[in-house]
């Protein structure tokens, strides 16, 4: 038997009962409000056949999976600013995140190392993994185009052999690199060697390793690819869960290989020639001719889309389903009155039911960002991944959307390597907009005109294509006959981990040359993306060589890429980090020389969003400017204009917003206009010595009194009726579904319907909620509980699947307003305390029609 998944589909949000005539829609309203997740079913057709017959399909539900608030399976993805508003959403409503349990979840960006490129570095803990082990490693993580992960990892021996190292089902394994060299193909040891050596054995650096590398594999005597093959198929059978007797240790050894081994590359020869190019990467550190890369420089790192985390996720969780029905069948067909029962078609969908909903598995991950893998997905953290979408204002909501962390297992680290600013990052991470404290450094914001690449440059198989033009413009494309051996000063040429030919050292300028100009102008637009990755690295004659060199030319997803201005055509180009690093860009017009190549758009791309409205912030000093994007994204604001539409946990408003009278570069393109933070005041400023100020402002009384500074918080207070109804002897309903009620036990207060009336003033013991037990005619009251007084804003009934009336939610608004010692901040970053006065000396100023303050007063109070 047979069983595989085909024409998976996410259908829209629907109510799971709505009654004839109703829309069954479920909007994101719906389920903020009612505490519900915005999901949609996940379809999918599961095929089987028996004995290699006829193909069974069958239609099923795999349950309801979370999706993206303005994609495109969501209702509000196609309506415009009115439609939005009509549908009680926001006019400028821009989604990017989940609804779970009525919460607005966020999937972080999460930085991880760089797809299909192999980089050398030195690690001196890996001394401890065993007798003769080094601190010299080479590691590549492969990444399949169905984002399957499967990093690998080469070690060096003192004595000369390499190991490679890799995770299967988190446990770690070491196997010889000659073992998978020679599973890979019909290879000779000599051809091995030439491979490796290319000529040079007078060398003996690399010939005397070389030669220590193929008699490791004598020694475990391992001569041909069938031999290589059945050995690894025999240590690996248990490993892989392949219990069927049917399938030799040689057909082992092949699934090992394809599951494991440079997953991205299909073809044995190209997995052959990228661990060849790894082992003489490694070798060329070990002999100290290449210098080690830093695994923490943006150049060998790209980002973790939640989008990308999400397919992988689900892609894991069909894996397991298939899984789950393969044991079931196992066990079912040793019992002979189950093993008949196995032949229908229903069968299979009563085993896909006893695995558990799909939805249910990925909304747990979502609510509480942990991650329940068996393979790990090649990841380095298992929690963190997910994080609440705080409104507290609007400035904190977007940055959410161009925040990138380093991990959350770097967060454990002592040391602070991961947490500097290097070069590299010029334009692609923001140097500013970082918090101060523990996640310095780890949480960082992209630049603004930074993006990460949501989806491949084009196809995959169109990689053919793009071979053939590079042949044409100069480089020797790879053969699979292994007598022909180039020469070492011949550059290899990578394209997405994959070995595609070789160019002589003096060519590969102009060969690069010429990629990038048809990239710019894209006259081979179906050929050369905008967005390819051209990265070239000479080999050096006499100096040192820093990298090892080559032509690394990448068109995969989850690269960061900005524009900047190619000086000779005059056109914008995409550029990566890798690319960046060996590049010469002017920054402004003066910056450039003989040699300068590339100019900066404008020299302020190198902040992110929120740095780029601080005014003036070239005369900070630089940590004032990252303390003011923390309170920036601190302070009471605009959030939302649907306030009477959402009944969050907690939100605040600002009574009286104003636009700044120093604005920051383009803030109507960000949408920061629509939601202003603050109000304009004039501040007089005492000076004594020329340089020191006072942590202290003074107010005028009218103005506190006339409401500036004045602002709301709105609580939201939910009453689940069902918890009381969960006895069999009570039956509680909200009196506007009872008859006939007994008026006189509503407590004062209530209206009719056991609800305060919308402006009702609420204090603590105020009576806010009442419902009767229509069993027992007694009347259950609900009091506030808190000490501050407010005010009813809100109401909202909640009702479950069946139309019944499940709980209700009530939001109080509470007065905020200025207080002693309460701190404030300037848009220049300059952090007052708030001193409250009595009578005070007013002078008019003329040319601002403002009032100020001159008069120095006794301060009731004050703080540094």
């Amino acid at each position: 038997m047979r069983v595989w998944v085909e024409d998976l589909e996410i259908n829209y949000p629907t109510r799971q009962s709505s009654g004839v005539g109703e829309d069954s829609k479920l909007m994101p309203e719906e389920c903020r409000i009612s505490r519900k997740t915005y999901s949609a079913p996940l379809l999918a057709t599961i095929c089987r056949t028996i004995d290699e017959g006829s193909v069974e399909k069958i239609r099923l539900s795999l349950g309801e999976v979370p999706i993206v608030v303005m994609s495109d399976h969501c209702h509000l993805s196609k309506l415009n600013s009115r439609q939005l508003v009509n549908a009680h959403e926001d006019c400028n409503e821009f989604g990017g995140y989940f609804i779970v349990n009525g919460n607005e979840k966020l999937v972080r960006m999460l930085i991880m190392q760089k797809r299909n490129y192999p980089i050398a570095f030195l690690r001196p803990s890996y001394v401890n993994r065993g007798p003769n082990y080094t601190q010299y490693a080479v590691q590549m993580k492969c990444v399949r185009e169905d984002l399957y992960a499967k990093s690998i990892t080469l070690h060096y021996i003192s004595d000369g052999q390499v190991f490679l190292r890799l995770l299967h089902r988190k446990q770690e394994f070491l196997i010889p690199i000659i073992v998978i060299l020679k599973c890979l193909g019909d290879f000779s040891d000599l051809h091995i060697y030439n491979k490796l050596v290319k000529g040079q054995s007078g060398k003996s650096s690399l010939s005397d390793r070389v030669e220590v590398l193929i008699r490791g594999a004598k020694t475990m005597n391992l001569n041909s690819k069938q031999e290589c093959l059945a050995y690894l198929g025999k240590s690996f059978r248990v490993v892989l869960n392949i219990n069927n007797n049917e399938v030799n240790d040689k057909e082992v050894g092949e699934i090992f290989i394809n599951e494991n081994i440079c997953v991205h590359l299909k073809n044995n020869m190209d997995k052959f020639n990228i661990l060849c190019f790894m082992v003489l990467k490694l070798y060329g550190l070990v002999s100290d001719e290449i210098s080690p890369e830093n695994l923490d420089s943006l150049q060998n790192q790209e980002v973790l889309l939640p989008g990308h985390l999400y397919t992988m996720i689900l892609k894991e969780k069909i894996e397991e389903m298939l899984q789950g029905i393969r044991q079931k069948v196992f066990k079912d067909g040793q019992k002979p009155e189950e093993a008949q029962k196995t032949l229908h078609v229903s069968y299979i969908k009563k085993a896909i039911e006893i695995q558990g909903s799909i939805g249910t598995k990925i909304e747990y991950f979502l609510s509480t960002g942990n991650l329940k893998s068996q393979t790990g997905l090649d990841l380095m953290q298992n929690k963190g991944f997910a994080i609440i979408a705080d409104k507290l204002n609007n400035m904190r909501f977007l940055s959410h959307f161009r925040s990138v962390h380093r991990g959350a297992y770097f967060t454990e680290m002592k040391t602070t390597t991961v947490r500097k600013l290097l070069p590299e990052n010029w334009g692609f991470i923001c140097p500013v907009h970082t918090p101060d404290g523990a996640p310095c450094g780890l949480l960082n914001h992209i630049a603004m005109t930074c993006k990460p690449l949501t989806r491949p440059g084009y196809d995959k198989n169109k990689h053919i294509d793009l071979q053939k033009l590079c042949c044409q413009l100069g480089m020797n494309p790879i053969v699979n006959d292994l007598s022909i051996i180039y020469p070492p000063n011949m550059l290899t040429v990578i394209l997405d981990g994959k070995v595609i030919g070789y160019i002589e050292n003096e060519c590969a300028e102009q060969f690069c040359q010429s990629l990038k100009y048809l990239k710019i102008v894209q006259d081979q637009e179906r050929l050369v993306s905008a967005d390819l990755e051209i990265g070239l690295i000479r080999k050096e004659i006499q100096d040192k060589q820093i990298l090892f060199a080559g032509v690394y030319l990448y068109t995969n997803e989850g690269r960061f890429v900005r524009p900047v201005r190619h000086l000779h055509l005059n056109q914008n180009e995409w550029i990566s980090p890798f690319e960046q690093v060996h590049l010469s860009i002017a920054c402004t017009q003066e910056d450039i020389r003989n040699d300068t190549e590339y100019q900066e758009l404008s020299p302020s791309y190198i902040l992110s969003i929120l740095p780029s409205q601080i005014p003036f912030l070239n005369y900070n000093q630089s940590p004032r400017n990252m303390y003011q994007c923390q309170m920036a994204k601190q302070t009471m604001g605009t959030p939302m204009h649907n306030f009477p539409y959402r009944f969050d946990n907690k939100s605040y408003r600002l009574m009286s917003p104003q636009l700044p009278m120093v604005k920051g570069q383009n803030p109507e393109e960000y949408g920061l206009a629509d939601y202003p933070s603050g109000t304009n005041a004039v501040v007089a400023v005492i000076s004594y010595t020329g340089y020191d100020m006072e942590d202290a402002m003074i107010l005028n009384k009218s103005s506190y009194e006339r409401g500036f500074g004045h602002g709301c918080v709105y609580k939201n207070y939910t009453y689940d009726i069902g918890e009381f109804n969960k006895e069999k002897s009570s039956k509680f309903k909200m009196l506007h579904q009872v008859r006939n009620v007994d008026k006189s036990q509503i407590q004062e207060g209530l209206e009719i319907d056991g609800i305060p009336a919308i402006g009702s003033v609420i204090k603590k013991g105020t009576a806010v909620f009442q419902i009767q037990d229509t069993q027992k005619n007694t009347m259950k009251t609900f009091y506030h509980k808190e000490s501050e007084m407010g005010r009813l804003d809100g109401v909202a009934i909640v009702q479950d699947e069946k139309k019944k009336n499940r709980g209700l939610n009530i939001e109080l608004e509470f007065l905020e307003t200025l207080q002693l010692g309460i701190s404030s901040h300037l848009d220049m970053d300059k952090k007052e305390f708030y001193q409250y006065f009595g009578l005070i000396q007013i002078c008019l100023l003329q040319n601002l029609g403002q009032l100020l303050m001159l008069q120095q007063i006794r301060m009731l109070s004050h703080q540094e």
